[in-house]
Protein backbone atom coordinates (compact mmCIF):
# COMPACT_ATOMS: atom_id res chain seq x y z
CA UNK A 1 0.00 0.00 0.00
CA UNK A 2 1.59 3.61 -0.73
CA UNK A 3 1.15 6.55 1.56
CA UNK A 4 -1.44 8.33 -1.03
CA UNK A 5 -3.41 5.09 -0.69
CA UNK A 6 -3.21 4.86 2.85
CA UNK A 7 -4.33 8.45 3.58
CA UNK A 8 -7.31 8.16 1.41
CA UNK A 9 -8.38 5.02 3.28
CA UNK A 10 -7.66 6.83 6.55
CA UNK A 11 -9.73 9.54 5.32
CA UNK A 12 -12.51 7.43 4.74
CA UNK A 13 -12.21 5.51 7.64
CA UNK A 14 -12.12 9.11 9.84
CA UNK A 15 -14.74 11.35 7.43
CA UNK A 16 -11.78 13.79 8.03
CA UNK A 17 -9.85 15.36 4.95
CA UNK A 18 -6.46 14.94 6.17
CA UNK A 19 -3.47 16.53 5.12
CA UNK A 20 -1.43 15.04 2.10
CA UNK A 21 2.06 14.82 4.28
CA UNK A 22 -0.19 13.59 7.15
CA UNK A 23 1.63 9.49 6.43
CA UNK A 24 5.04 10.97 6.17
CA UNK A 25 5.07 12.92 9.68
CA UNK A 26 5.08 9.80 11.71
CA UNK A 27 8.11 6.76 11.82
CA UNK A 28 5.61 4.12 12.81
CA UNK A 29 1.47 3.33 12.33
CA UNK A 30 0.96 3.18 15.80
CA UNK A 31 2.28 6.49 16.14
CA UNK A 32 0.36 7.69 12.99
CA UNK A 33 -2.74 5.99 14.82
CA UNK A 34 -2.10 7.84 18.06
CA UNK A 35 -2.17 10.85 16.75
CA UNK A 36 -5.08 10.55 14.88
CA UNK A 37 -7.09 8.87 17.98
CA UNK A 38 -6.29 13.19 19.56
CA UNK A 39 -8.49 14.43 16.87
CA UNK A 40 -5.98 16.94 15.85
CA UNK A 41 -6.59 17.35 12.35
CA UNK A 42 -9.09 19.57 10.96
CA UNK A 43 -11.48 19.30 8.77
CA UNK A 44 -11.53 20.41 5.42
CA UNK A 45 -10.06 23.45 4.45
CA UNK A 46 -12.05 26.61 4.73
CA UNK A 47 -13.44 27.97 1.27
CA UNK A 48 -11.38 31.38 2.56
CA UNK A 49 -8.29 29.86 2.95
CA UNK A 50 -5.10 30.35 1.29
CA UNK A 51 -4.68 27.53 -0.36
CA UNK A 52 -8.52 27.27 -1.45
CA UNK A 53 -8.58 30.81 -2.73
CA UNK A 54 -4.88 29.53 -5.15
CA UNK A 55 -6.91 26.05 -6.22
CA UNK A 56 -9.59 28.68 -7.12
CA UNK A 57 -8.13 31.32 -8.84
CA UNK A 58 -5.95 27.88 -10.98
CA UNK A 59 -9.76 26.65 -11.91
CA UNK A 60 -11.11 30.32 -13.24
CA UNK A 61 -7.56 30.61 -14.99
CA UNK A 62 -5.84 33.16 -12.61
CA UNK A 63 -3.45 31.03 -11.40
CA UNK A 64 -0.53 33.57 -12.39
CA UNK A 65 -2.04 36.52 -11.14
CA UNK A 66 -3.12 34.72 -7.66
CA UNK A 67 0.63 33.84 -7.29
CA UNK A 68 1.78 37.61 -7.24
CA UNK A 69 -0.56 38.22 -4.52
CA UNK A 70 1.08 35.02 -2.73
CA UNK A 71 4.55 36.52 -3.41
CA UNK A 72 3.56 39.59 -1.13
CA UNK A 73 2.25 37.34 1.30
CA UNK A 74 5.27 35.28 1.66
CA UNK A 75 7.07 38.43 2.81
CA UNK A 76 4.93 38.94 6.07
CA UNK A 77 6.00 35.09 7.16
CA UNK A 78 8.15 34.71 9.75
CA UNK A 79 11.72 33.25 8.45
CA UNK A 80 14.82 31.92 9.58
CA UNK A 81 18.25 33.05 8.72
CA UNK A 82 20.86 30.30 11.05
CA UNK A 83 21.31 27.12 8.47
CA UNK A 84 23.13 26.10 11.26
CA UNK A 85 19.79 25.75 13.72
CA UNK A 86 18.78 22.72 13.72
CA UNK A 87 15.09 23.40 14.93
CA UNK A 88 14.57 24.95 11.60
CA UNK A 89 16.62 22.11 9.49
CA UNK A 90 14.80 19.99 7.01
CA UNK A 91 12.51 16.97 7.79
CA UNK A 92 14.16 13.91 5.88
CA UNK A 93 11.63 11.45 4.50
CA UNK A 94 13.00 7.59 4.08
CA UNK A 95 10.98 5.54 1.44
CA UNK A 96 12.84 2.97 0.71
CA UNK A 97 16.02 1.24 2.04
CA UNK A 98 18.36 -1.03 -0.09
CA UNK A 99 22.40 -1.63 0.11
CA UNK A 100 22.57 -1.67 -3.37
CA UNK A 101 23.88 1.21 -4.69
CA UNK A 102 24.04 5.23 -3.73
CA UNK A 103 21.65 6.77 -1.06
CA UNK A 104 19.32 8.63 -3.49
CA UNK A 105 18.27 12.03 -1.47
CA UNK A 106 15.73 13.61 -3.88
CA UNK A 107 14.20 17.35 -3.53
CA UNK A 108 10.67 17.89 -4.67
CA UNK A 109 9.37 20.46 -6.96
CA UNK A 110 8.55 23.68 -5.37
CA UNK A 111 5.72 24.70 -7.07
CA UNK A 112 2.72 22.64 -5.32
CA UNK A 113 3.18 21.37 -1.80
CA UNK A 114 6.67 20.33 -2.10
CA UNK A 115 6.48 16.73 -0.32
CA UNK A 116 7.38 13.54 -0.26
CA UNK A 117 4.12 12.30 -1.89
CA UNK A 118 5.88 13.58 -4.94
CA UNK A 119 8.23 10.07 -5.12
CA UNK A 120 6.17 7.90 -3.46
CA UNK A 121 5.57 5.80 -6.81
CA UNK A 122 9.06 6.53 -8.17
CA UNK A 123 10.68 4.98 -5.33
CA UNK A 124 8.64 1.61 -4.73
CA UNK A 125 11.33 0.68 -7.80
CA UNK A 126 14.39 1.12 -5.49
CA UNK A 127 14.95 -1.55 -3.25
CA UNK A 128 18.37 -1.67 -3.54
CA UNK A 129 18.70 1.50 -2.72
CA UNK A 130 18.13 3.79 -0.04
CA UNK A 131 15.90 6.55 -1.14
CA UNK A 132 15.15 9.86 1.11
CA UNK A 133 13.23 12.87 0.39
CA UNK A 134 14.32 16.25 1.70
CA UNK A 135 11.41 18.49 1.60
CA UNK A 136 12.82 21.97 1.39
CA UNK A 137 11.83 24.10 4.92
CA UNK A 138 8.51 26.55 4.72
CA UNK A 139 6.14 23.99 3.18
CA UNK A 140 4.12 22.73 6.40
CA UNK A 141 2.24 24.43 9.21
CA UNK A 142 4.88 25.72 11.51
CA UNK A 143 7.60 25.65 9.58
CA UNK A 144 9.07 29.14 8.69
CA UNK A 145 10.78 29.97 5.40
CA UNK A 146 13.92 30.16 4.79
CA UNK A 147 15.54 34.17 4.77
CA UNK A 148 17.12 34.08 1.29
CA UNK A 149 17.89 31.17 -1.19
CA UNK A 150 21.44 31.11 0.34
CA UNK A 151 19.87 30.27 4.19
CA UNK A 152 17.57 27.14 1.84
CA UNK A 153 20.68 25.67 -0.39
CA UNK A 154 22.76 26.01 2.89
CA UNK A 155 19.95 24.04 5.11
CA UNK A 156 19.69 21.52 2.47
CA UNK A 157 23.35 20.73 1.68
CA UNK A 158 23.60 20.52 5.43
CA UNK A 159 20.65 17.53 5.78
CA UNK A 160 22.06 15.92 2.57
CA UNK A 161 24.96 15.26 4.41
CA UNK A 162 23.94 14.25 7.58
CA UNK A 163 21.52 11.74 5.55
CA UNK A 164 24.16 10.52 3.45
CA UNK A 165 26.29 9.95 6.81
CA UNK A 166 29.63 9.23 5.25
CA UNK A 167 28.31 7.16 2.32
CA UNK A 168 28.25 7.79 -1.23
CA UNK A 169 24.47 9.59 -2.27
CA UNK A 170 23.39 10.97 -5.41
CA UNK A 171 20.83 13.96 -5.34
CA UNK A 172 17.77 14.27 -7.58
CA UNK A 173 15.30 17.42 -8.08
CA UNK A 174 11.92 16.90 -9.81
CA UNK A 175 10.61 19.82 -12.41
CA UNK A 176 11.27 22.87 -10.27
CA UNK A 177 12.84 21.06 -7.71
CA UNK A 178 15.85 20.29 -9.74
CA UNK A 179 16.80 23.70 -9.28
CA UNK A 180 17.25 23.19 -5.53
CA UNK A 181 19.04 20.18 -6.35
CA UNK A 182 21.63 21.18 -8.45
CA UNK A 183 21.84 24.03 -5.88
CA UNK A 184 22.94 21.75 -3.25
CA UNK A 185 25.14 19.29 -5.37
CA UNK A 186 27.15 23.03 -6.80
CA UNK A 187 27.67 23.99 -3.22
CA UNK A 188 28.55 20.93 -1.89
CA UNK A 189 30.86 20.07 -4.54
CA UNK A 190 33.08 23.48 -3.53
CA UNK A 191 32.97 22.66 -0.40
CA UNK A 192 35.05 18.73 -1.32
CA UNK A 193 32.06 17.18 -0.80
CA UNK A 194 30.57 15.77 -4.05
CA UNK A 195 27.79 14.02 -4.53
CA UNK A 196 28.26 10.71 -6.66
CA UNK A 197 25.22 12.45 -9.01
CA UNK A 198 22.60 15.04 -9.98
CA UNK A 199 19.34 13.77 -11.30
CA UNK A 200 16.88 16.13 -13.24
CA UNK A 201 14.02 15.22 -13.58
CA UNK A 202 11.84 16.89 -16.41
CA UNK A 203 13.68 20.66 -15.24
CA UNK A 204 12.25 23.58 -16.77
CA UNK A 205 14.05 26.90 -15.85
CA UNK A 206 11.35 29.81 -15.23
CA UNK A 207 11.91 31.96 -17.85
CA UNK A 208 12.47 29.10 -20.17
CA UNK A 209 9.01 27.60 -19.22
CA UNK A 210 7.53 31.04 -19.15
CA UNK A 211 8.32 31.22 -22.85
CA UNK A 212 6.62 28.40 -23.86
CA UNK A 213 2.82 29.17 -25.02
CA UNK A 214 0.43 26.33 -22.41
CA UNK A 215 3.26 24.86 -20.61
CA UNK A 216 2.58 27.29 -17.51
CA UNK A 217 -1.17 26.59 -17.48
CA UNK A 218 -0.65 22.85 -18.64
CA UNK A 219 1.45 22.70 -15.11
CA UNK A 220 -1.24 24.78 -12.97
CA UNK A 221 -3.77 22.89 -14.73
CA UNK A 222 -1.85 19.75 -13.57
CA UNK A 223 -1.82 20.25 -9.89
CA UNK A 224 -5.31 21.45 -10.10
CA UNK A 225 -6.52 17.62 -11.32
CA UNK A 226 -4.41 16.29 -8.72
CA UNK A 227 -5.45 19.08 -5.70
CA UNK A 228 -6.89 16.12 -3.57
CA UNK A 229 -3.16 15.04 -2.92
CA UNK A 230 -2.21 18.03 -1.66
CA UNK A 231 -5.88 20.15 0.28
CA UNK A 232 -5.99 20.22 4.21
CA UNK A 233 -1.88 20.49 3.61
CA UNK A 234 -1.97 24.04 4.95
CA UNK A 235 -1.78 27.89 4.45
CA UNK A 236 1.83 27.63 4.45
CA UNK A 237 2.70 25.73 1.08
CA UNK A 238 1.28 28.47 -1.15
CA UNK A 239 3.37 31.27 0.05
CA UNK A 240 6.22 29.48 0.48
CA UNK A 241 5.74 28.06 -3.97
CA UNK A 242 5.80 31.92 -4.44
CA UNK A 243 8.79 32.48 -2.08
CA UNK A 244 10.95 29.78 -3.98
CA UNK A 245 9.74 30.98 -6.84
CA UNK A 246 10.89 34.43 -6.70
CA UNK A 247 14.11 32.81 -5.70
CA UNK A 248 14.88 31.12 -8.98
CA UNK A 249 12.55 33.56 -11.32
CA UNK A 250 16.40 35.07 -12.57
CA UNK A 251 18.34 32.08 -11.51
CA UNK A 252 21.07 30.62 -13.75
CA UNK A 253 23.07 27.25 -13.48
CA UNK A 254 26.13 26.96 -12.57
CA UNK A 255 28.76 24.61 -14.13
CA UNK A 256 29.65 21.34 -12.10
CA UNK A 257 31.30 18.70 -12.50
CA UNK A 258 29.63 16.32 -10.92
CA UNK A 259 27.81 13.19 -12.95
CA UNK A 260 24.28 14.67 -14.32
CA UNK A 261 21.24 13.05 -15.56
CA UNK A 262 18.62 14.45 -17.54
CA UNK A 263 15.27 12.37 -17.14
CA UNK A 264 12.92 13.92 -20.24
CA UNK A 265 8.76 13.61 -20.55
CA UNK A 266 8.36 12.84 -23.85
CA UNK A 267 4.79 13.64 -24.15
CA UNK A 268 3.78 17.57 -23.73
CA UNK A 269 1.81 18.87 -21.03
CA UNK A 270 -0.76 20.71 -23.02
CA UNK A 271 -2.11 20.82 -26.77
CA UNK A 272 -0.75 24.59 -27.15
CA UNK A 273 2.94 23.45 -25.66
CA UNK A 274 2.82 20.60 -28.59
CA UNK A 275 3.02 23.14 -31.39
CA UNK A 276 6.30 24.17 -29.90
CA UNK A 277 9.55 23.38 -28.97
CA UNK A 278 8.64 22.52 -25.09
CA UNK A 279 11.42 19.63 -24.25
CA UNK A 280 13.24 19.66 -21.33
CA UNK A 281 16.55 20.62 -21.87
CA UNK A 282 19.70 21.31 -19.57
CA UNK A 283 22.62 23.92 -20.59
CA UNK A 284 25.83 21.89 -19.57
CA UNK A 285 26.63 18.34 -20.76
CA UNK A 286 24.87 15.71 -19.53
CA UNK A 287 23.47 11.96 -20.44
CA UNK A 288 20.17 12.38 -21.52
CA UNK A 289 17.04 9.62 -21.18
CA UNK A 290 13.84 9.40 -23.05
CA UNK A 291 10.88 8.09 -21.11
CA UNK A 292 6.72 7.98 -21.44
CA UNK A 293 4.61 10.28 -19.76
CA UNK A 294 4.17 14.07 -19.68
CA UNK A 295 5.65 16.33 -17.03
CA UNK A 296 3.05 14.73 -14.26
CA UNK A 297 2.38 11.20 -15.35
CA UNK A 298 6.01 9.73 -16.10
CA UNK A 299 6.24 10.12 -12.09
CA UNK A 300 2.79 8.39 -11.67
CA UNK A 301 1.61 6.15 -14.51
CA UNK A 302 4.97 5.58 -16.08
CA UNK A 303 6.94 5.72 -12.60
CA UNK A 304 8.27 1.99 -12.47
CA UNK A 305 10.22 2.86 -16.36
CA UNK A 306 11.06 6.11 -14.69
CA UNK A 307 13.25 4.44 -11.53
CA UNK A 308 14.08 1.86 -13.80
CA UNK A 309 16.10 4.08 -16.08
CA UNK A 310 17.72 5.95 -13.27
CA UNK A 311 18.78 2.85 -11.37
CA UNK A 312 20.60 1.62 -14.64
CA UNK A 313 22.10 5.05 -14.26
CA UNK A 314 22.99 5.00 -11.51
CA UNK A 315 25.32 1.49 -11.85
CA UNK A 316 27.00 2.95 -14.90
CA UNK A 317 30.58 3.72 -14.77
CA UNK A 318 30.54 5.90 -17.64
CA UNK A 319 28.41 8.52 -16.59
CA UNK A 320 29.09 12.40 -17.97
Amino acid sequence: MTAVELRTMLTEATGRELPADLTYRFATPRELAAHLETGAESSAPSPHSVESLYVDACLDGRGREFMNVLTQLARFRPAFDNPLDLDHAPRPVRLARGDGGPHLILLPAIVGFAGAQQFTRFASGFASHDVSVLPEPGFRPGELLPADLDVAVESLAMAAVRLANGQPFVVGGYSSGAFVAHEVVHRLEKRGHAADGLVLLDVYLPQAAAAIPGYEQGVLDGLVARRDLIMGAGDEWPTAMARYWDYFWDWKPAQTSTPTLLVRATEPISAEAAAHDWRSDWEFDCDVVDVPGNHFTFMEDHAAQTSRVVREWLMRKDRT
